[in-house]
């Protein structure tokens, strides 16, 4: 080797770095990994409950399906729609409702209107004895409805916690 910088035969290889191990993460991969199972875990919990929430809806729709082809489904469809419309809201809102607050309610809670034939099959048809009305519009109606109302949502007392009050009564 001679003293002169320059000269070719001082030159070296350029020294590789040693390469960056995968393991162990630094602490921000930990961090996303954390947050991101939470989110699947209260994904998960979120899901299951809309899914328990809506078990009425699979076992209205699913009764709805295996009614008879027969003058007694009109009757049945609409025992059906009541019977449905119980299962979410409250019994002093719907129990007592019939003919035209009932189709009133059916259409507000829907979030659509109810045909005209729909609403003179519930209404008046269904008490009579004649097969001349077609079902089907009945049962198309009762399948978006039960696929499509709001669920009763109960309304909360600002500032009042049940777990605070006493009943005061003698």
């Amino acid at each position: 080797m001679t003293n002169d910088f320059a000269s070719l035969q001082n030159l070296c290889d350029i020294a590789d770095l040693p390469s960056t191990p995968l393991w162990p993460l630094a602490a921000g991969w930990y961090l996303l990994a954390a947050i991101l199972f939470i989110s699947a875990v209260g994904a998960t919990i979120k899901a299951f409950s809309l899914y328990r929430r809506n078990t009425y809806r699979r076992h209205a729709l699913a009764e709805l399906a295996n009614l008879p082809d027969s003058a007694e489904s009109m009757l049945l469809t609409a025992e059906l729609l009541k019977r449905t419309a119980l299962a979410t809201y409250p019994r002093e809102q719907v129990a007592n409702l019939t003919g035209e607050p009932w189709l009133t309610w059916l259409s507000e809670s829907g979030g659509f209107s109810v045909a005209n034939d729909v609403a003179e099959t519930l209404s008046q048809t269904i008490y009579k004895n004649t097969g001349a009305t077609d079902s089907n519009a009945l049962l198309d109606f009762a399948e978006k409805w039960i696929r499509q109302h709001k669920s009763f949502v109960p309304p909360k007392e600002v500032g009042v916690n049940p777990a605070k009050t006493r009943d005061l009564t003698c």
